[in-house]
């Protein structure tokens, strides 16, 4: 099996947070679309290609931007990704604010996003538990909801949400009436932004983190045994495109990493040590990349960010990226 050379250190453990986690983030992006896995908050459809710092296409949500493209009719959709290694989510923080500016104005592009394909997320490290549950949550009402009456009405219940959800929302709120030149959204358009804008976490600012260990995991199942040389390697190629404003496609990447992700070895049950070495490489099978097929279940799982498996809607929109029933 290839290796990929054990001097490239782990890019997770290496110094720069901000920046650091920018690149592992996008980098997990391209795991997922050179694996022929599906984006988080889009159609489930395989990631095409994956655009890097996008402001010269007129994004402002540009740090990454994820495509996806349906196999049988070829329409795409897309991702637009602004992340921050941490973030407040006020209504007088200036970082969170900067993020809500640009996405409400991609939000109001039409020749840039579409509502009823596209997302817009912001992408953190982890959030506070309480922030975790309260804005990930915000989502959910509004998309489950059937007017914007309906989910405006919600906020004023007395015993259907905690204060901590009631206040997070304030501040979304608020930030976009500043955006907005200091007039509140129209409520049709806060619904509809609120169903568009997703919170993403991942922990990948920790070398020891479970979204590193999913993925690496993922990666083994190529035939690799150093899985930590190919996420380096995946890194530094998306360090290069990144300064380079570039996009990523399965055409242009090192033909090295094509070759590795061409070919996906199934193992069935693990080694054990009273079998040959020999016997046991003849129970694997390879089975040929095939364009289109969504990735295993972990992946997705890692993809999808945190969610809460005690809530069906968490369950049912990560059921639908994995593609099963249970």
């Amino acid at each position: 099996m290839e290796q990929f050379g054990a001097e490239i250190s782990n890019p997770v453990s290496t110094g720069g947070a901000g920046n650091n986690f920018e690149c592992h983030v996008q980098t997990l992006f391209a795991v997922l679309m050179l694996a022929g896995g599906v984006c988080p908050c889009l159609p489930n459809w395989p990631a095409s290609r994956i655009q890097l710092q996008g402001k010269h296409d007129g994004y402002q949500t540009d740090d990454v931007i994820v495509f996806a493209r349906n196999p049988d009719s070829g329409q795409e959709a897309k991702l637009l990704g602004q992340i921050r290694l941490s973030v407040a989510i006020t209504k007088k923080n200036k970082k969170f604010g900067k993020v809500i500016r640009r996405a409400l104005e991609d939000f109001r592009n039409p020749q840039l996003f579409n509502e009823k394909t596209d997302a817009i997320a912001l992408i953190t490290g982890p959030l506070s538990a309480s922030d975790n549950e309260s804005v990930r949550s915000l989502r959910d009402l509004a998309q489950y909801a059937p007017t914007a009456k309906d989910f405006l009405g919600k906020f004023e219940l007395a015993k259907f949400m905690s204060e901590t959800k009631r206040q997070k929302f304030r501040a979304i709120r608020a930030q976009l009436k500043a955006a907005n030149d200091g007039e509140d959204l129209p409520e049709d358009e806060l619904w509809r932004f609120m169903k568009s804008f997703h919170f993403l976490s991942y922990d990948l600012e920790f070398s020891s983190g479970a979204t590193l260990s999913l993925i690496q995991s993922v990666l083994a199942q190529f035939g690799i045994r150093d899985v930590a040389g190919l996420w380096g390697k995946v890194n530094e190629e998306v360090r290069m495109c990144n300064q380079n404003a570039g996009t990523l496609l399965w055409d242009n990447v090192s033909e090295d990493l094509r070759q590795t992700f061409s070919k996906r070895i199934v193992s069935t049950p693990a080694r054990d040590e009273r079998t040959p070495p020999a016997e046991q490489d003849s129970q694997k099978q390879v089975v040929e990349r095939v364009q289109g097929v969504q990735a295993d279940a972990m992946v997705i799982a890692a993809l999808a960010g945190g969610f809460n498996d005690k809530k069906k809607a968490d369950l049912e929109s990560l059921n639908k990226l994995v593609g099963g029933d249970d």
